[in-house]
C-alpha cells in the first residue's frame, strides 16, 4: 500500500510540474524551429525535415513539398534540417552539396545569400520573441495586471507605530493636544520614527507655533528626506511668516518629489509672484490647475500673475473663473 502511495505521489506530481513543462517547452520549440521553417521556405530553401524532439520517431507525416514532419522521443529542443545540412546544427555537408546540380545547390541554406542566411537564423528568436508578445498580450487582456499591495496586518500594541497611528487618529478628529502627545510617545520608544516630527510640526502650524513648526519639520526632514509633504509644510511655515526667500527652496523640492499634489505648486506659484518671477508663477500655477482645475486660489493667483505679464484677457476670464467658482454674482 505504501509503494501505491509512492507511485500515485509521484505521478500526481510528474502531472503537475514535468508535463506541463514539457509542454511549454515543445510549444515554445516549435514556434521557434516555424520560424526558421517559414523564413526558409520564403527564402526558396528546401526543407528535408522538421523535427520536434530529438532521437527515435515516434511519428512521421510528409508534406507535398518534401519536408519529413517528425516527432520525436526526446522532448529536449528540435531541428529543422534544410537539404545540404549534414546535421541538426545545419553545418554544411560540402559531400552532397558537390553532387548536387546547380539549381539544388540556390535551394540549399549555404547556398543562400549572406542577407538571406542572417534572415533565416534571426527568424527563430523572433518568432519566440512574437509568440510571448501574443501570449502576454492576451493574458493581459484576459485577466488583467497582478498588482500586490502593502498593507499592515497588524500593530504591536505600545509600540512606536500604534501610538504613532493613534496620533494620526487624533489629528485627524482635531484632537490636537492628544495627537501631540501620542507623537512624543512614538519617538521616546523610536527617535528615528518617520512622520512623528512632521505630526508635531502639523499640530505647532495649527497653533501658530511657527518656529517650532520649522524645527520639527527639519528634524523630519533629516530622517526621511524623501517625504514630500514634509518640505511642502516647511514652505507653508516660511510663508506664514512672510520668509519667501526661506519658504521656496522646500517647496520645489516638494513639487519635485511628487508633481500630482496641487497644493505645493499653488504656494510655490504665490512665492514666484511675490518675487515678481512671473514666468515662473504663470508655468507653476497652470501646472496646478492642470492638477485641480476648480481650485478658487489658482485661479485667483494666476489672474494676479496674469495682469502684471500684461495679459488682460487672460488674467479677466481667470478673475471671472474664481468669482464663479466663489459663488459672486
Amino acid at each position: 500500500m505504501a509503494l501505491y502511495h509512492e507511485i500515485v505521489g509521484l505521478l500526481n506530481w510528474m502531472g503537475w510540474y514535468i508535463v506541463p513543462f514539457v509542454a511549454i517547452m515543445s510549444a515554445i520549440v516549435f514556434f521557434h524551429e516555424l520560424g526558421h521553417y517559414l523564413v526558409g521556405r520564403w527564402c526558396g530553401v528546401k526543407v528535408e525535415a522538421f523535427s520536434l524532439g530529438f532521437g527515435p520517431e515516434l511519428l512521421n507525416w510528409t508534406d507535398k513539398a518534401g519536408t519529413r514532419w517528425r516527432l520525436a522521443l526526446y522532448p529536449l529542443g528540435g531541428y529543422v534540417k534544410f537539404l545540404g545540412d549534414a546535421d541538426a546544427a545545419s553545418t554544411p555537408d560540402f559531400v552532397v552539396r558537390a553532387q548536387l546540380d546547380e539549381a539544388d545547390r540556390g535551394r540549399t541554406l549555404s547556398g543562400q545569400p549572406l542577407i538571406r542566411r542572417t534572415a533565416i537564423v534571426a527568424a527563430g528568436p523572433a518568432a519566440n520573441f512574437l509568440l510571448a508578445l501574443v501570449v502576454f498580450t492576451g493574458l493581459f487582456m484576459a485577466f488583467g495586471r497582478s498588482e500586490h499591495t502593502a498593507r499592515i496586518g497588524y500593530v504591536e500594541p505600545n509600540s512606536a507605530a500604534a501610538h504613532l497611528t493613534t496620533a494620526r487618529m487624533m489629528l485627524s478628529h482635531d484632537v490636537d493636544a492628544e495627537a501631540a502627545k501620542q507623537a512624543r510617545l512614538a519617538l521616546a520608544l523610536d527617535p528615528r520614527m518617520p512622520e512623528a516630527h512632521f505630526l508635531l510640526g502639523e499640530v505647532a502650524i495649527l497653533h501658530a507655533e511657527i518656529d517650532d513648526a520649522i524645527a520639527e519639520l527639519n528634524q523630519e526632514i533629516a530622517i526621511n528626506p524623501g517625504f514630500a509633504m514634509a518640505y511642502y509644510r516647511l514652505g507653508d511655515a516660511y510663508s506664514r511668516r512672510e520668509d519667501w526667500d526661506q519658504a521656496m527652496a522646500p517647496l520645489e523640492r516638494s513639487v519635485w518629489l511628487n508633481p500630482n499634489y496641487s497644493a505645493p505648486f499653488i504656494l510655490l506659484g504665490k512665492g514666484y509672484l511675490k518675487r515678481k518671477e512671473l514666468a515662473n508663477a504663470d508655468g507653476v500655477l497652470r501646472h496646478a490647475l492642470r492638477l485641480d482645475p476648480q481650485n478658487l486660489s489658482a485661479h485667483y493667483l494666476l489672474g494676479q500673475t496674469l495682469m502684471q505679464e500684461g495679459k488682460v484677457e487672460e488674467a479677466k476670464k481667470e478673475m471671472a473663473k474664481w468669482k464663479e467658482l466663489k459663488g459672486d454674482n
